[in-house]
């Protein structure tokens, strides 16, 4: 994530790079939405000759980044949104302004997205609870991607 200016429209637009990689034991991922979880088309498609690093490059005044570590069925779940701040630097709405931000820790999914149940990928989330088995749920306008 990177605050850039555009000198011809004079104005802060923040760029991520979306990436990600995955083997059997271990998956990370970063994609990015745009300020209320809508879907965003792509800067720039990055080809490479791996399958894991970066993807592609998005630009947008306001960006929602999703950011998804597993460990086998175990999954860490971020959603952040960075504008530009007033004070010229790149501002980050984080986990104490609950509307802007979801983090969970210690979800779980028990399907292998990764393998033999890969058709379901980008149809599923894994579930994420309280201390007391209460499921906690992912905020309505959480991407799909």
């Amino acid at each position: 994530m990177s605050l850039e200016h555009q000198g011809r429209a004079k104005r802060y637009v923040v760029r991520g790079v979306e990436s990600g990689g995955a083997t059997t034991e271990l998956g990370y991922y970063v994609s990015f939405a745009g300020e209320n979880g809508e879907a965003m088309s792509w800067l720039q498609k990055l080809d490479s000759l791996a399958v894991n690093g970066a993807h592609a490059v998005v630009i947008a005044p306001v960006l929602t980044r999703i950011e998804m570590l597993r460990i086998a069925t175990t999954y860490e779940l971020c959603i952040t949104r960075h504008r530009p701040g007033r004070d010229g630097r790149l501002a980050t709405a984080r986990s104490s302004a609950p509307k802007n931000c979801f983090g969970e820790r210690q979800g779980y999914l028990a399907l292998e997205l990764w393998g033999k149940d890969k058709d379901l990928s980008g149809c599923v989330r894994p579930q994420f609870f309280t201390r007391s088995g209460e499921e906690i749920k992912l905020p309505p306008d959480s991407p799909r991607r």
